[in-house]
């Protein structure tokens, strides 16, 4: 897949979701790291930038990294700063599928929400069955 027919679907993509396109970046190296030029650039570019950067765009997952270990590293540093990755063409692959299933994970504000949700529907539905949740009363 030909890089000008990447680039033109993400632009595309982000016109048909009214994203701005801060900065776009082309990279020839092969996605097994991240240790390629021109993701160095754009790693370097975002983490300078955070306020004005909220997601890293890509076509596939493929396209990020060839790697699960290390693209969950760099998706949890990218996390860390309040940046995400969003790729919009997912395959069926057994890889993508795992990896896009352990993304939300990764942020434990994520996993603290989700704890909060299961109590409070545990106390709503306890109570419903006349179950006390917290003291009994005198």
């Amino acid at each position: 897949m030909s890089l000008d027919f990447q680039e033109q679907t993400l632009k595309n993509y982000c016109k048909q979701h009214n994203y701005n396109i801060i900065k776009s970046y082309k990279e020839v190296y092969s996605g097994k790291t991240f240790e390629r030029p021109e993701w160095i650039k754009m790693r370097t570019f975002v983490e300078t930038n955070e306020d004005s950067v909220q997601s890293i765009l890509v076509l596939r997952f493929d396209r990020f990294c060839r790697n699960s270990s290390l693209a969950l590293e760099e998706i949890v540093r990218l996390i860390s700063i309040g940046i995400s990755i969003e790729c919009i063409e997912h395959s069926d692959a057994d890889n993508e599928v795992e990896l896009l299933n352990t993304v939300p994970l990764l942020n434990p504000d994520y996993i603290g929400k989700r704890i909060s949700e299961r109590t409070k529907e545990g106390i709503y539905f306890a109570r419903k069955r006349g179950c006390y949740t917290s003291k009994a009363p005198l």
